[in-house]
């Protein structure tokens, strides 16, 4: 077999149980010399291999999975773990779990909903959603060396209607004063009033739900 071989990034087996190797010595994707195999783009065999990795190989390929739920997950390999040894009563336990952890993160999408409906209904009703997305490290480089390099990490607070409010952790970190004074900032500059405001944001702890963001909420019903 040559020395080497081209590498296959983010693949998944239709089959993981079928002993067949996907390299072999008469690869086609090898050359005689040993060298990575670069099909020629002008040519049909170019739209050909994908055929050839999912019927031949019998690979196919798809997105990587992020942000997927650990609750989710730690059920479903309890469940496969269960499934294999027949445990019916541990099985239906785990689906129970599941459907009620389904149920529970339904909610949420329906509440958004209702207030949704509630701001288009109520004209003294002002409702605002927001999040801190990933950092951004900067600049965005992928050589090499830059691995080992510290970065400026940037943070792109973002609320509803394309407002995003921008600062590096030179001047400021990611915590609840910083969300705090940014929210603080867009109710300054927006001059937002009603009599109700609803606050949409997910759950993290340490930027939303703690006292110090309390302390912004209850300053503003304060204000009106």
């Amino acid at each position: 077999m040559p020395d080497k071989q081209p590498t296959v990034i983010c693949c998944q087996r239709k089959d993981s149980n079928k002993n067949s190797s996907v390299f072999s010595d008469s690869d086609p994707y090898v050359s005689d010399e040993g060298s990575d195999y670069v099909p020629d783009t002008n040519t049909s065999e170019s739209s050909n291999i994908e055929t050839i990795f999912t019927e031949e190989y019998n690979i196919t390929f798809k997105a990587s999975k992020s942000d997927s739920c650990s609750t989710c997950n730690s059920i479903h390999v309890s469940l496969r773990a269960a499934k294999a040894k027949i445990d019916v009563p541990k099985i239906e336990q785990l689906n129970t779990e599941l459907d009620l952890h389904h149920r529970t993160a339904q909610a949420g999408p329906k509440a958004i909903e209702n207030r949704s409906k509630e701001v288009s209904e109520n004209l003294g009703t002002y409702a605002i959603t927001f999040d801190l997305p990933q950092t951004l490290p900067t600049p965005k480089l992928f050589t090499g060396p830059t691995f080992y390099k510290k970065k400026v990490f940037c943070y792109n607070f973002s609320i509803h209607c394309l407002h995003f409010y921008m600062w590096d952790d030179s001047t400021a970190g990611r915590g609840a004063d910083a969300i705090g004074s940014c929210l603080l900032k867009h109710f300054e500059m927006k001059d937002i009033w009603g009599e109700k405001l609803v606050a949409i944001s997910d759950s993290c702890g340490g930027q939303n739900e703690n006292w110090s963001l309390v302390a912004v909420w209850l300053r503003q019903t304060a204000l009106g």
